[in-house]
């Protein structure tokens, strides 16, 4: 499909969306993952919208295991702060709870629309934003993302179970080896539960 059919349909398919279900999150990231093929030498080598990338092929596949540098790096920050959290009952959830909410792709979305000459505003509209996660929530539902050894990280997998509304009911990150937390307990897993 040539790259201004796309953007066409992406304009008239995102114009004045307020709500998001399932359908609709494949049918955004299907195109958004197009689109990014047509220019896909370009992005590659800069890196740029590697987050949407890495979503949209999360989004179409029932479990991923190939991660890019750039998942691999927000994975290492969540691990850092996960880690710092072990054994802390009130610790702060800051770096799983950013995964969940994917400010890492909130504004990579806004400007890949923008350079596309598409409307990404709805991106800034905090309840619009949230049904969309909601909606991306119920799509990874049992689609756990894997972390092969050869990544050099602690986390094996990650697993988000979406509640009947779409919220993120638990998000479950397992251990390839037991972690030592702040009160001297071996964890191998985490879990974050009603974050939205």
């Amino acid at each position: 499909m040539a790259r201004e059919a796309i953007v066409d349909k992406l304009a008239v398919f995102l114009k004045d969306r307020e709500e998001w279900c399932e359908a609709d999150v494949v049918y955004l990231f299907v195109q958004l993952r197009k689109l990014y093929e047509h220019s896909a030498d370009e992005y590659r080598e800069s890196g740029r919208f590697a987050h949407i990338k890495f979503l949209s092929d999360w989004i179409a596949h029932t479990r991923k295991d190939h991660i890019t540098s750039e998942m691999k790096e927000l994975l290492c920050n969540m691990q850092a702060d996960i880690e710092s959290m072990l054994g802390r009952p009130h610790a702060d959830a800051k770096g799983p709870i950013d995964f969940i909410y994917m400010d890492h792709i909130r504004g990579e979305l806004k400007l890949f629309l923008s350079e596309h000459d598409i409307d990404g505003s709805f991106v800034d509209i905090e309840r619009v934003w949230v049904s969309l996660l909601r909606a991306v929530t119920m799509v990874l539902s049992d689609q756990p993302l894997v972390i092969r050894e050869s990544h050099d990280l602690w986390i094996s997998k990650l697993v988000i179970d979406a509640s009947v509304d779409g919220s993120v009911a638990r998000m479950q990150v397992s251990f390839c080896k037991p972690i030592t937390g702040a009160d001297g307990i071996g964890y191998r897993s985490f879990t974050l539960k009603n974050v939205y």
